[in-house]
């Protein structure tokens, strides 16, 4: 039983950026928690889906804050879970940021 592929969820390159509500910066940056992985034999054919879900982010945010999931099926089951993090961290803004934005978006 020759192992011929291995999906690894843990490394899949989150191109997307998050909202943040009410922070000094307006997006982050995020990534899979941690690893999952699927291994395949030498020709197996697998029907595996991911779903992307991602939480509501409200300042402040921490580096290592859960943000959403990863869902993985298998043929239309779920098979696992992977937490999406942010990457980055965030202040919460102050009333200054707030009309710092305003007076430069006028």
């Amino acid at each position: 039983n020759k192992v011929d592929a291995i999906i690894n969820i843990g490394k899949i390159k989150l191109d997307e950026k998050l909202k943040v509500i009410g922070g000094k910066i307006e997006e982050i940056e995020i990534k899979p928690q941690n690893d999952f992985y699927i291994f395949s034999k030498r020709n197996e054919k697998r029907n595996i889906e991911l779903k992307y879900n991602y939480n509501s982010v409200k300042a402040p945010v921490k580096v290592g804050d859960v943000v959403g999931e990863i869902v993985v099926y298998e043929d239309g089951v779920e098979i696992g879970k992977v937490n999406i993090v942010s990457d980055t961290e965030v202040l919460k803004s102050s009333y200054f940021d707030n009309l710092g934005n305003v007076i430069k978006n006028w």
